[in-house]
């Protein structure tokens, strides 16, 4: 009997420590994109097409309740692939700003994937951002169980992704002497499916990310 009222007891407690941490806990007012998983940010690749030879674009669309980004990638120098001796290449990239893009829905959906608020508004607006890109496999399969390539994708087995680092440039006006002059993050390309995803890096490239980013978003 002691047992049982002890029980109910705790139960009790319980009951109104849940009730007072939902009446504190703050209501979600940013609408949760269905195409942001714990582990990317899934765009859609309108179109890939051949530039000057040796170019690639990528015309490459978010979109969500909150609104659409539009922005398109550039590689140069593609042919500069990854190979045994060099598994890990750096080529040349731009990032081009599409007229009528909105940044806020993309810089909100990857702001939820790093687990911190956007910086603030973009300090500028520019047409075009060159970047270094890094070429880390072309023929990848997504596969989260058993990855070798930027914690999701693998070489073991074939697939259409193309998977990239994308070296974003901080602006020197926004950042300490001790911080990196790049902060990165991962963008793979599947141009047979028309997806493409945004991947985490590290998380502690976010705070210069979410300042960069939206000048081509």
């Amino acid at each position: 009997m002691k047992l049982a009222v002890g029980l109910i007891g705790v139960l009790a407690l319980v009951a109104v420590a849940y009730a007072v941490w939902r009446r504190r806990s703050p209501a979600r007012t940013t609408p949760v994109a269905l195409n942001v998983l714990d582990e990317v940010v899934t765009l859609r690749l309108a179109q890939q097409r051949k530039g000057d030879p040796g170019t690639e674009w990528f015309e490459l669309t978010y979109e969500d309740a909150t609104g659409t980004t539009s922005f398109a990638l550039e590689l140069q120098d593609f042919n500069h692939a990854p190979t045994a001796d060099n598994p890990f290449s750096i080529t040349s990239g731009v990032l081009h700003r599409k007229m009528g893009s909105q940044h806020a829905p993309l810089m909100n959906a990857l702001a939820r994937l790093h687990g911190a608020p956007v910086a603030g508004p973009p300090c500028a607006h520019l047409e075009r951002m060159p970047i270094d890109v890094g070429i880390l496999a072309i023929g990848a399969a997504v596969n989260p169980r058993d990855w070798n390539i930027a914690g999701r994708y693998s070489t073991k087995e074939a697939g259409n992704w193309l998977v990239t680092k994308l070296f974003v440039p901080v602006p020197a006006g926004l950042r300490d002497e001790d911080d990196e002059e790049y902060c990165e993050i991962f963008l793979a390309l599947n141009g047979a499916d028309g997806i493409a995803e945004l991947a985490l890096k590290d998380s502690d490239y976010w705070g210069p990310l979410s300042i960069a980013l939206p000048q081509v978003f």
